[in-house]
Order: C-alpha cells, then structure tokens, then sequence
C-alpha cells in the first residue's frame, strides 16, 4: 500500500457540486429569511400606484373624471397626481417633501379625441 492511497481524495468533479449544492442552498436560505423580514413603511407608494391605475385607467387611457376615485382607501394621507400637456390635476392633500413616491408613464384623455403623453404620480406619507 502506497503512502497517497491511505489518504482520503474527493473527485474534482463531486467536490465542484458539492460547492455548487452549498451555495444553491445558502441562497435559497437567505432569500427566504429575507422574504420573512417585516416591510418598511416606506414601501406603500407602489401599491398605491397599482390601485390608483387600476381605477384611473380605462382601455389604456387616463380618465380625467375618474381622479377623485384614484385614491386608495389606506390609513395614511396619499396624493393622487397626473400631469399631461403642461397642465397637473391633482387630488389630495399636499404632500411633504419626504414623502414616499412612485409614478408611471400613462396616456391621458384631456378632451375627446385628445390624448396626451402624461405621468400618474403618487405619494402616500
């Protein structure tokens, strides 16, 4: 019996999918643990976008008369804005400065007939 033969060896190969097994699971561990972790407030504007649009939103097209409907009925102020053609509509209190927003690009109805490139902004504090 040689001196290397009494050793114990791994393959490369196994040994390269043992690493890869390891780290495949310490990702899906970590994702996990932070999927569970509770939200910041802060997080609320995005979801208060998705409702205002859905409301807003008819065909793919901003209606004007459906803005007062916009806002989503949370526990925290929120302000609906669309702004089209130089002009701004908006509903709500004004927002402060520090306030947590997201907006998207929409097509806005401002008379019949005419549709303008605008964007629905929404701020919730």
């Amino acid at each position: 019996m040689s001196f290397s033969s009494g050793r114990a060896q791994a393959e490369p190969l196994v040994a390269l999918v043992c690493v890869a097994v390891l780290c495949t699971a310490l990702a899906g561990y970590a994702t996990a643990y932070d999927h569970s972790l509770p939200t910041a407030d802060r997080d609320l504007a995005p979801s208060a976008l998705d409702a205002a649009t859905d409301v807003l939103l008819v065909q793919g097209v901003a209606q004007l008369d459906r803005l007062d409907d916009a806002r989503p009925d949370i526990s925290r102020p929120v302000n609906v804005t669309l702004s089209a053609g130089g002009r701004t509509w908006s509903v709500g209190p004004q927002p402060p400065a520090e306030a947590d927003a997201a907006s998207r690009p929409v097509a806005v109805r401002v008379a019949s007939g005419d549709v303008l490139f605008g964007r629905l902004r929404v701020v919730v504090w």
